[in-house]
């Protein structure tokens, strides 16, 4: 995740991707955030890690659909994108396609990567099986 900014009302950090303390501060961050993303995209159609960034920022807020789109495109750009695999498990997780996420855990494992442990966990629960 990526440490945007320091927020004490509501939690020690607001992140795009990964765990997210919602606030109307984080909000306007992920929003910012994903206008300049957009305008990033726009200069260089090529960037994987915009794409990845953007969807980190659907993530933060509570748009998963969108994320997966956007780390689609930055796998499809950047294949051995480990990070994009990762994040896409867990939007895939969010929105209920287990076997999808279970995918991409494996894929972050076969390119040399360590999934998210708690992640992981999380997943076993809410999916009823491992990998």
């Amino acid at each position: 995740p990526i440490v945007l900014e320091q927020d004490a009302v509501v939690g020690p950090f607001c992140y795009l991707g990964g765990p997210v303390h919602v606030g109307a501060r984080c909000r306007v961050i992920e929003h910012a955030a994903i206008k300049d993303f957009d305008m990033a995209i726009v200069l260089r159609p090529v960037f994987a890690e915009a794409y990845s960034n953007r969807g980190n920022a659907y993530q933060g807020k509570g748009q998963p659909d969108a994320a997966t789109k956007d780390y689609d495109k930055a796998i499809a750009l950047k294949p051995d994108f480990v990070a994009a695999y990762q994040n896409r498990a867990i939007a895939y997780s969010k929105t209920k396609n287990y076997d999808k996420a279970w995918a991409d855990v494996k894929r972050v494992r076969d390119l040399g990567g360590t999934p998210v442990p708690s992640f992981v966990e999380e997943l076993t629960k809410k999916s009823g099986r491992s990998e």
